[in-house]
């Protein structure tokens, strides 16, 4: 492509991943698409991802700027962090765990430069691989949506999006102005990505190539593999908060406020909950005791349709 191009900033961000940094900088390094910001951030790992990065960047002569956190920050802080060193047109954010296919960058330019600006992001499906980077049978939205009709993949997606996270984080592509209207990650959640698609799905039409330019990995440090925590399910009822008029999402963090209840002594986050979606101090009591004391299944329905309000919910929308 034309030296020309637009500038496409992308963010490697590292964790403890030194048996995979490389395999994901090289598979950045070798793209078709030339006119390419590399930002690495590391936070503050404890193997030898550093070292690995630096012997890296050394050897390969690769012209980026290579942060390095003096403490652990989380994803959300470490992305943002990385973001204000971001000078692109459109971004793109990778864990160093994850593989592009060589044309990536280069397909995924060519359709945000061929649709209009409604289209804030493009995105594809992932090949899921494991820990020795082998071909997994199933992709990544064909995993995430086998419980239920296939969503629809481009337009208008915020709906299909509270049903499900179906978007491969590292297959998307997105315009800078897509930050610049909604603002960056929410530093308040353990994960990054699900909250900003939803948000940006109120303002943007997201665009699905039907090609794959990337490859998942799963390890046993993934973040998906920590989705029993006491900090998972806050930050989901963080984000049942966000999109509290949603019926769909209240579904899904209903049974994570009941579980966090029994978990934690942190009640914050519950009693805001509670607080947005209107229920008063007896109905929850009500609620907590029939799960607590392994009431029939008919009875936690009954509960768990009175803690969801949607009457007074529909009333306020």
């Amino acid at each position: 492509m034309s030296k020309n191009q637009p500038k496409v900033s992308i963010i490697a961000v590292c964790y403890n991943h030194e048996k995979y940094c490389i395999e994901t900088l090289e598979s950045i390094n070798l793209q078709t698409y030339k006119n390419i910001e590399l930002i690495i951030i590391d936070d503050k790992s404890l193997d030898n991802s550093i070292i690995k990065i630096e012997n890296w960047i050394q050897h390969n002569n690769v012209n980026c700027k290579f942060i390095k956190n003096e403490k652990n920050l989380g994803i959300c802080k470490t992305l943002n962090k990385a973001i204000e060193f971001c000078t692109g047109e459109f971004m793109q954010m990778v864990s160093c765990d994850d593989i592009f296919y060589l044309n990536k960058i280069e397909k995924q330019v060519q359709k945000l430069l061929e649709i209009d600006n409604s289209y804030g992001i493009v995105y594809s499906d992932a090949d899921i691989i494991d820990e020795n980077s082998n071909l997994i049978e199933l992709k990544f939205i064909n995993y995430n949506t086998k419980h239920r009709k296939a969503p629809c993949l481009s337009g208008n997606i915020y709906e299909d999006l509270a049903i499900d996270n179906f978007i491969p984080a590292m297959s998307v592509l997105i315009r800078k102005e897509v930050y610049d209207k909604i603002g960056k990650y929410d530093e308040r959640l353990i994960y990054e990505d699900y909250d900003f698609w939803l948000r940006a799905s109120k303002d943007f039409r997201f665009y699905y190539m039907n090609n794959t330019f990337v490859k998942y990995r799963i390890h046993s440090e993934n973040l998906h593999k920590k989705s029993n925590s006491n900090r998972w399910r806050s930050s989901n009822i963080l984000l049942g908060i966000k999109q509290i008029k949603n019926k769909n999402i209240l579904n899904k963090v209903q049974k994570e406020v009941i579980e966090l209840y029994f978990n934690t002594n942190n009640r914050s986050i519950i009693n805001e909950f509670y607080a947005n979606v209107k229920i008063n101090t007896l109905k929850r009591k009500k609620i907590h005791f029939f799960i607590k004391n392994n009431y029939p299944s008919f009875f936690v329905k009954i509960a768990l349709e009175i803690y969801s309000s949607y009457n007074s919910l529909k009333k306020n929308k």
